[in-house]
């Protein structure tokens, strides 16, 4: 199978120029990883019943996104192109902290000395990295914090069935951010990062 060559590589780099001269945000759903195409995936043992491989899986898919930010960080890109903003799409942000502190370490024992990057890898997550989150409640306030108050966008993704419609939880889950913070990410990151003027 012929396959294109992957996104560091100067084949797209006039793709990336085109973006960052738009400042255009680029996107990445969850199931973007070429090993993520079926939903149920393989990650749920074949003894699992349907729905729980189903379910298993789908929860699964967030991290095949923490793949494709760790590639990007890690192929120099972002010292190419700086300017470029990805967003992490219906991937939630819980995963976050977790991997980007793994990545900074396994950087810091393996790859130290290659110079392939000017930064720790986490370190271009809060100047080019978006992530958008919807379902997690458990304390939210400091796992938002954690990710980086300006680096997180709430979502609906109304009508999917997943979506959050009515919305009549969010007060509770948000009570610990403040003011400035619930507009931010409510409504501010999402209106500078997608040049939406409210």
């Amino acid at each position: 199978m012929d396959r294109s060559p992957d996104l560091g590589q100067e084949h797209w780099y006039p793709m990336w120029e085109a973006c960052q001269a738009l400042d255009l945000p680029i996107n990445f759903h969850i199931g973007a990883s070429e090993h993520a195409m079926d939903f149920a995936g393989s990650q749920g043992w074949p003894g699992l019943p349907y729905e729980a491989r189903v379910g298993f899986g789908g929860a699964m898919l967030f991290m095949h996104n923490a793949q494709v930010m760790g590639n990007l960080i890690l192929s120099g890109l972002l010292d190419r192109f700086d300017k470029l903003k990805f967003v992490s799409v219906e991937s939630g942000v819980g995963w976050i902290p977790y991997i980007l502190e793994g990545m900074d370490t396994q950087y810091l024992s393996y790859c130290i000395n290659t110079k392939k990057i000017d930064r720790l890898p986490s370190e271009y997550f809060r100047t080019n990295f978006y992530a958008c989150f919807w379902f997690e409640r458990r304390d939210l306030a400091h796992v938002l914090r954690q990710v980086g108050i300006d680096n997180v966008l709430f979502e609906t993704d109304f009508p999917h069935p997943v979506c959050l419609y009515p919305i009549d939880d969010m007060e509770p889950a948000m009570a610990g951010l403040t003011k400035e913070e619930k507009v931010k990410v409510l409504s501010g990151n999402a209106s500078r990062v997608y040049n939406i003027q409210l």
